[in-house]
């Protein structure tokens, strides 16, 4: 006894080498010490308790139950403490006990078949072998030269890695058969705990021989003490692969893999998982690259290096041990483990105490989701943004991600009922999912029945469309009235004042989520009826009626991922109702007075964030009827010997009629400064971002005559010294100030007459083109009656919506240039560097809108009369747009608007002329222009021509 431990001592410090050990004990055998080397043996984990070891050994030596001892493939291991002898060599057959004696015939007692029956009834008291990594450090400290991997294998290349690991083709040569190796990629230099969780992945995975699992056939280590162990080779593809040409329609793979098939690989694979369940073991990493399809039907189930050993089984003995009797981060707070997409809300979480079965229920769930789908539940840019998704969000249903896909009514509501977010509201077991699967495939329901159902959801569905589309009209109508409502108190109201606004908007939340719900409800009625009958066409096309309104919401609003998502629903559903209307044209008449106007056709396209008329086309003369047009926004031009030319921008809508009306003017009825706004209908607010802005209306305004800029301070300097000579103290009331009654920007010369300072007292350099500013809009009042007196034109302010028309056009833009932002287009904090300051009226060519308006986005704000309707607070109006000083490019939008006190002046705050055209409104006789009475004022008067920032009396 004590020599045979003296020897193995001597074998382990590489002094003596394994065949001589073999030898030595070979003879202390023959020489009858039977009992000391099986009890050296079976303390070192080499001879299993339950075997029996009598006599001497045979001459071809130490003999195991089927034979010799197979010598180890890595020298040095075989007696050393290594796998080679523990269970794999000594084992204790089903058939029977085996006792080897010299000259003994192995037999088996009793049947054969009972005995199989037997052993798999009684659990395994499993012995474990919890010196894997000591020898693995052993070895390690022993190499000398390259590592190398065991005799018996021939490595052949590595075909794949992972985050750690790496996969190897090899060959067996003693079985003349390939196989796969998995390594670890740093090898023997990784932490210890890297190097136990691979060895429990290797033991996890033996251990759970099912045929959906990809068995492991050998464990063992390289000279260096590098670990290894090998699994069966399955040519095929992964289930991600299949998915992907699913999705792309490549080649025959719509053929070659229905849904049926599809399914029956999923159920395949849910019986993998609950047998792992069984032997409380939780995968955690379930999704399509870890699901392997071979090329003859297999279906199994990898990567099981993340799994979670739960220590508790079905049956006691039956649960699956390894060297750390349980994961040693089961119950680790904090650690995320899996693949964010597939993840439950626990494992999200970090919660790994929280993370049992109904975790891989959830991931089960998001894999039937990708089956049904082809697309993964959740995405994003990285791995926060999923993660957030799945805990916040509910995936999008399966029959609106993938509407084409006609997905079965059963199978959408099992997956959503898996990736359910508390876990109690999951299916408690693997067995459900199984069942209800299987169900489904069993066609239990008949034709007919499911035809009944069909109709019979469908009439609902029609109902509950209905339904919605009274409660979407009230909430329009509620939305107005809060908009009126909202004008009409001011900030500064009291809490009973305010009590009715608060009432009104929560009526209005109470019926958009009545809206909403009445929605949901049609669209599940109908998806019902399709999921019982897919080719009932009438549900498909109320479905895609359905759809259509949420398309022509996204189209209003200007939500382009909106407009393509509804679309591609509408398209998916639509049998035939909405052909036209997908073709998305429309029709236009065109009417002007006189008659016989040419008519040019110009498409609006983003050029440089900028929306341009481009491609012009004339076709044809007023009146014109029923020209076809592609939805969307154009500009349509009017042209007649004589007059100035009707610029008329319309938003062409799918399937509907625009009538546009365009009446000519001489430029002399207009005047030089003057633009013309034909009367019509235009998208007045509709702007989210802005929350004074979010109702969107139709409004029909009437023609306006409108300053293509804003008024000067050359213009406001004539009106004071006019004013001045009759009453110095009204001139002085109305000069820029800071105060409603203080703090002057403005003096008298030597002369004693009001002059522009060259530097103010706020360090303003003011010029005779910057627009006027530092007034009040009553100061802007009184310069539109001074104004009327002297050249015969009524003006005004513009109201809110001729001013927004102006500014906006007819197809509902955020800036006068398009829909999308650069501070670099109109003149606002950000467009140079250096403290903002005023400039010049004109400067930013580029802030123009589709009727040559300039200035509305930046320069100034613009005083505006607030509609009659909206019952504003006595003695305010409204601004609009956005000014130098802005720092935002939200109050640039030309939707933005605030409500301000009429006599209190701004330093960001001028105006803009307004007037009804004289067709409608005859001008009194005007008498001559007025003549400025300054050199600045003449200046102003004679610079630039046409398109001189300085307006004349017409």
């Amino acid at each position: 006894m004590d020599l045979l431990i003296k020897i193995r001592q001597a074998a382990l410090r590489g002094e003596i080498d394994a065949d001589l050990f073999v030898q030595l004990c070979e003879r202390l055998l023959a020489h009858g010490q039977v009992e000391p080397v099986r009890a050296v043996l079976q303390a070192r984990g080499l001879l299993m308790h339950h075997l029996t070891v009598t006599g001497v050994a045979a001459p071809e030596g130490l003999r195991g139950p089927t034979g010799p001892l197979p010598n180890s493939s890595l020298p040095g291991q075989s007696l050393l403490g290594g796998p080679g002898l523990s269970q794999e060599s000594w084992s204790q057959s089903a058939e029977g006990s085996l006792v080897n004696e010299p000259g003994a015939s192995h037999e088996v007692v009793g049947d054969a078949q009972d005995a199989w029956r037997k052993a798999a009834a009684v659990p395994e008291a499993l012995e474990l072998n919890d010196n894997v990594l000591e020898v693995s450090e052993r070895l390690a400290a022993r190499s000398q030269g390259e590592s190398r991997a065991p005799e018996k294998y021939t490595v052949l290349g590595e075909i794949a890695r992972g985050g750690v690991g790496a996969i190897h083709m090899v060959r067996d040569r003693d079985l003349m058969r390939r196989l796969v190796m998995k390594t670890l990629i740093e090898g023997h230099e990784v932490s210890p705990y890297v190097k136990a969780k691979f060895v429990e992945e290797a033991q996890i995975t033996a251990q759970l021989e099912h045929p959906n699992i990809i068995p492991v056939h050998d464990f063992g280590y390289f000279s260096g003490g590098e670990i290894f162990f090998t699994m069966k080779l399955v040519s095929g593809r992964t289930l991600k692969d299949i998915v992907r040409a699913l999705r792309k329609s490549e080649g025959d793979a719509r053929v070659e893999f229905p849904l049926a098939r599809m399914l029956g690989v999923f159920l395949q694979v849910c019986q993998a998982i609950r047998f792992a369940h069984s032997r409380g073991v939780i995968h955690r990493d379930i999704k399509t690259s870890n699901i392997m399809l071979g090329d003859f039907g297999e279906v199994l189930v990898l990567d099981w290096g993340v799994a979670k050993v739960l220590a508790r089984a079905e049956a006691p003995g039956a649960e699956v041990a390894t060297m750390r009797s349980q994961s040693e981060d089961a119950t680790m707070v904090g650690i995320v483990t899996g693949t964010p997409a597939y993840m439950s809300p626990e494992q999200a979480m970090g919660q790994v105490d929280a993370v049992d079965e109904r975790s891989d229920i959830y991931a089960l769930g998001a894999l039937l989701y990708e089956v049904l789908t082809w697309r993964a539940p959740f995405r994003g840019k990285n791995f926060r943004q999923i993660l957030a998704q799945v805990l916040a969000n509910a995936p999008v249903m399966p029959t609106e991600r993938a509407p084409e896909n006609t997905i079965p009514l059963i199978l959408e509501q099992l997956a959503m009922r898996c990736m359910a977010k508390r876990a109690e509201d999951r299916p408690q077991d693997v067995r459900e999912v199984i069942d209800t699967v299987q169900h489904y495939l069993s066609g239990v329901e008949d034709l007919d029945r499911r035809h009944r159902l069909s109709q019979r959801r469908l009439e609902e569905g029609i109902e509950l469309i209905e339904a919605y589309r009274r409660t979407r009209g009230r909430v329009a109508e509620l939305r107005e009235g809060l908009f009126d409502l909202e004008w009409q108190i001011t900030g500064w109201a009291d809490a009973d004042r305010k009590r009715e606004l608060w009432a009104r908007q929560a009526e209005v939340a109470e019926f958009e989520e009545r809206m909403h719900a009445r929605f949901s409800e049609a669209a599940q009625a109908l998806m019902g009826a399709i999921g019982f009958d897919p080719e009932n066409r009438d549900a498909h096309n109320e479905l895609a009626r359905l759809y259509w309104f949420r398309l022509r919401e996204a189209e209003e609003k200007g939500d382009e991922a909106g407009v393509i998502y509804h679309r591609r629903l509408v398209e998916a559903h639509n049998r035939g109702l909405f052909d036209d209307l997908l073709k998305g044209e429309g029709r236009l008449i065109v009417r002007s007075e006189p008659a016989g106007a040419t008519v040019t056709l110009s498409r609006y396209l983003e050029v440089d964030l900028q929306l341009t008329p481009l491609m012009d086309q004339e076709i044809g003369r007023t009146p014109l009827h029923n020209a076809t047009l592609a939805h969307g926004a154009w500009q349509v031009t009017l042209s007649l010997p004589g007059y100035r030319d009707v610029v008329l921008p319309a938003r062409i809508e799918r399937g509907e009629v625009t009538d546009l009306v365009g009446r000519f003017f001489t430029e002399a009825e207009l005047g030089t400064h003057f633009l013309q706004v034909p009367a019509g209908p235009f998208i007045m607010g509709g702007d989210d971002a802005c929350t004074a802005a979010r109702h969107r209306r139709v409004v029909n305004v009437d023609e306006v005559l409108i300053a293509r800029y804003p008024v000067t301070c050359g213009e406001y300097l004539a009106f004071l010294r006019d004013l001045d000579r009759i009453d110095q103290g009204r001139a002085q009331a109305r000069m820029p100030r800071l105060k409603a009654r203080a703090g002057l920007l403005w003096a008298r010369d030597a002369n004693g007459q009001i002059a522009l300072p060259a530097v103010d007292s706020e360090g303003f350099n003011w010029h005779p083109h910057w627009p006027i500013i530092g007034i009040s809009a009553d100061d802007a009042a009184t310069f539109c009656r001074w104004y009327t007196q002297r050249t015969g034109l009524a003006v005004r302010l513009p109201t809110e919506p001729e001013w927004e028309k102006a500014a906006r056009g007819a197809d509902g833009r955020f800036y006068p240039w398009g829909h999308r932002f650069d501070a670099g287009f109109c003149h606002m904090a950000g467009s140079r560097p250096g403290r903002p300051m005023p400039d010049r009226v004109g400067q930013y060519p580029t802030d123009r809108s589709p009727y040559g308006l300039l200035d509305a986005a930046g320069l100034v704000r613009e005083y505006c009369l607030p509609e009659a309707n909206q019952g504003a607070a006595e003695r305010t109006v409204v601004v609009k747009g956005g000014s130098y000083a802005t720092t935002s490019d939200l109050a640039c939008r030309v939707t933005h608007r605030l409500l301000v006190p009429s006599d209190l002046p701004h330093l960001e705050h001028g105006f803009r002329l307004a007037r009804t055209p004289p067709v409608v409104a005859e001008a009194v006789a005007r008498p001559a222009p007025i003549a400025p009475r300054s050199a600045e004022a003449a200046s102003c008067a004679t610079a630039g021509g046409s398109r001189s920032p300085c307006r004349r009396a017409t």
